[in-house]
């Protein structure tokens, strides 16, 4: 559920249901999700949302080592049972539990949920799981994952021999499957420095988990003094910041503690030094509020109701802010550009896209005027006179095919050509990707002539020429990354609105995708539908006992066309799934001149012959519509560039 599809449809929906309903019917079906074998469910999540963190955002500090400096906050998946998927939005870190031991009496879990001040309250003592069943669930968990931290359940015990035995009991299960743990300060009353030097002698000495990290976890209403001797000379690794607030029996999590949980974290830094991690939650909503709790002194984050009311997609617009901010930074690394444009893959995808712009420009001009080719009267055995004596509009509906496939092939060559040019050049993985996923399926196509026993001389010496510049294309180096984005701050009204039109978008990309798998087999099984045999005046089968080479010429051009709608699909739908951004005006006015390119050359063709059968048309019409809809919708969020100061360039 990326941020487009959870702002306009799922949240809308899941907000209809309690908080524990909405809540399961979420994390039950990310788990199931991540569960389908192949990790299809994975690489789906991934192609949604290319949510993976940038290498440079690793962490490593004090025996710390996160993919990111975010991670998943408690109460949202306390099960764990959608680990392997939250492995793919982006996250360090996941802290999952609490747990307790087995058999221990538990109250049935409460939530109730306010979008109003956007904040969760969660009962005490509910939705605590069971330690080996939580132990068996994440070894099950394999391959390239965040780290995860429990967090143990422990009632408060005065005797801190008594706490360290409980404390080491619960995290026994999980040795070799996590990397920390993360547990309450005792509560009963407030332990002496002796008491703190007892209990992590008696932690520290068990064998079985002395290699692990903890963190000790505070809250707003905690004693900074004794979060200062929970960690002092060395003993605990680090200081959990609970960003949540006592409410009654539960504890109350969200924006409404956001400003006490800062000053909790500024506090904390000022006693403990410079030294121990802190990791800090509370009321994170967007990448300007996690920014904040960074300056406040926090070493890393952790955001829960962010993800309920500002979307899944909110970690990796934290990430993004964080590489925009770390841009400048003395130590980033100043990539190596030293190359000739020639080595890079961004050149040869360019003259890609250039060629493929020449050419359909060139296949626009015949199919406008000649219509055929000398090579086509040859496979038919008709001259064009003969053509348009067997019937007076054959030519017109071979011109109506043959312009729309220039067209879209006119689209797809101003993509290539902007996406190299404008990302791919600065090494924008995603950019590069687009057009050699849409030129693969592209090429791919041009075996549809099996199906319909027409080569296209001229056709497949293009392809031929074109092939060479693809594989250049895949074979170079990928342009080191210079640039970055604009990040998304603040949830404006600007981004709320293009959400909604990367929705749109996405469906018109899908819409071009179906179309163009319907063409293709069209042009090689059926060939003609009952439009295009109204318009011409004629049965399919008069047409093969004049002359059975006219149908494979046309299905020559379906097969064609379809393929091209393929690829244009497929980069269009990438490109709306992973560049639309703040501040993004050249995708913006990429699909916007492409696909009126596209579109004109589609419908106006079918004018110019007399082809308006409004069924026939209808399709054309709705992909305008929702291209214009979805642009008109994201047009102010994508040409968005004030944020104080220009883009930041590491070159």
């Amino acid at each position: 559920m990326p941020d487009w599809f959870y702002r306009t449809v799922s949240r809308p929906v899941l907000f209809q249901l309690s908080p524990k309903a909405s809540r399961d019917a979420a994390i039950g079906f990310m788990g199931r999700l991540a569960a389908l074998p192949f990790q299809i469910g994975g690489k789906a999540i991934d192609l949604l949302g290319h949510m993976r963190p940038d290498p440079r955002l690793q962490f490593s500090e004090n025996g710390f080592q996160f993919s990111s400096r975010v991670g998943l906050g408690l109460a949202l998946d306390p099960e764990g049972r959608a680990v392997r998927a939250w492995s793919r939005f982006g996250f360090g870190f996941i802290e999952v539990g609490p747990v307790a031991a087995a058999g221990e009496s538990l109250e049935p879990e409460q939530l109730r949920r306010n979008s109003t001040e956007g904040s969760i309250w969660v009962s005490n003592r509910g939705g605590v799981s069971d330690a080996s069943e939580m132990a068996a669930r994440l070894s099950r968990v394999k391959g390239e994952r965040p780290a995860f931290i429990v967090r143990l359940s422990v009632p408060s015990i005065a005797s801190p021999n008594d706490a360290a035995k409980a404390l080491v009991t619960l995290a026994s299960p999980f040795s070799g499957i996590v990397e920390g743990f993360s547990f309450a300060l005792p509560q009963s009353r407030a332990w002496s420095p002796a008491d703190w030097e007892e209990f992590w002698m008696k932690l520290r000495a068990d064998g079985e988990v002395r290699s692990m990290k903890w963190l000790v976890v505070v809250r707003t209403n905690d004693s900074p003094s004794q979060a200062q001797l929970s960690v002092g000379a060395g003993r605990a690794d680090g200081l959990m910041v609970d960003g949540s607030i006592a409410d009654g029996a539960g504890r109350l999590h969200g924006q409404p503690s956001q400003r006490a949980t800062l000053e909790c974290v500024r506090n904390f830094r000022r006693l403990v030094g410079e030294g121990p991690i802190i990791i800090a939650s509370g009321g994170i909503h967007q990448p300007a509020d996690a920014v904040q709790f960074l300056d406040a002194g926090a070493t890393l984050l952790q955001i829960d109701t962010g993800m309920i009311f500002s979307g899944p997609g909110l970690c990796k617009r934290i990430n993004e802010a964080l590489l925009w901010r770390d841009a400048a930074s003395p130590s980033c690394q100043v990539p190596d550009r030293s190359l000739r444009p020639a080595e890079y893959s961004w050149f040869w995808t360019a003259l890609l896209g250039l060629a493929m712009l020449i050419g359909s420009v060139l296949a626009l001009i015949i199919a406008s005027h000649r219509v055929v080719l000398p090579y086509d009267e040859a496979f038919c055995g008709w001259s064009r006179e003969q053509m348009r004596q067997f019937n007076p509009r054959l030519l017109s509906f071979l011109a109506h095919d043959r312009v729309t496939l220039a067209g879209t092939m006119v689209s797809i060559g101003l993509l290539y050509l902007s996406l190299s040019w404008h990302g791919a050049r600065r090494g924008l993985h995603w950019a590069r990707m687009c057009v050699l996923v849409s030129a693969g399926a592209g090429f791919f196509s041009f075996f549809l002539f099996l199906g319909f026993g027409y080569l296209d001389p001229f056709h497949g010496f293009v392809t031929a020429v074109l092939f060479q510049l693809f594989a250049m294309g895949v074979h170079a180096k990928e342009m080191p990354r210079g640039r970055f984005e604009l990040p998304e701050w603040n949830e404006t009204r600007a981004w709320r609105r293009g959400q909604w039109g990367q929705l749109l978008l996405v469906m018109h990309s899908v819409g071009l995708l179906g179309a163009g798998i319907l063409i293709a087999s069209i042009g090689v099984r059926d060939v003609l539908v009952a439009e295009d045999l109204s318009y011409l005046g004629t049965t399919l089968d008069f047409l093969r006992g004049a002359n059975p080479k006219v149908i494979p010429l046309v299905a020559h051009d379906r097969a064609t066309l379809g393929g091209m709608l393929i690829a244009a699909g497929l980069i269009y739908l990438l490109a709306s799934l992973w560049g639309l951004r703040r501040g993004a005006a050249w995708l913006w006015h990429s699909f916007l001149w492409s696909g009126l390119a596209a579109y004109a050359a589609a419908i106006g063709v079918h004018y110019v012959v007399g082809y308006v059968n409004v069924r026939h048309l209808l399709p054309a019409l709705a992909g305008l519509g929702l291209l214009l809809c979805g642009l008109f919708c994201s047009r102010a969020w994508c040409l968005d560039r004030d944020d104080g100061e220009a883009v930041k360039r590491v070159a």
